[in-house]
């Protein structure tokens, strides 16, 4: 990943975390800080694909869903996020 996008997404997980913080909407969090929702959705989408391509892929797929804890402390700072997965 080149240096842009990674300080790109870098603004963005700290922009996701806010509205989690929040407590807030997603809709009541963008038009608090003039975020358009599509540019919301949008960035969150390309969070969780780069997070997704982190997880090892497995040769063999149970179909099931399993709720897996992807570390990225340089992208996103001190934590972690629960990502949704069928493995």
């Amino acid at each position: 990943m080149n240096e842009v996008i990674q300080v790109r997404m870098n603004g963005w997980a700290v922009m996701v975390k806010a509205r989690i913080d929040s407590g807030m909407t997603i809709r009541e969090w963008c038009a608090a800080n003039g975020v358009s929702q599509d540019a919301h959705y949008y960035r969150l989408r390309k969070l969780r694909k780069a997070m997704l391509e982190t997880v090892p892929k497995q040769s063999k797929n149970d179909g099931q869903t399993k709720i897996v804890q992807v570390q990225q402390a340089d992208q996103i700072g001190n934590g972690s996020i629960s990502a949704m997965v069928t493995l």
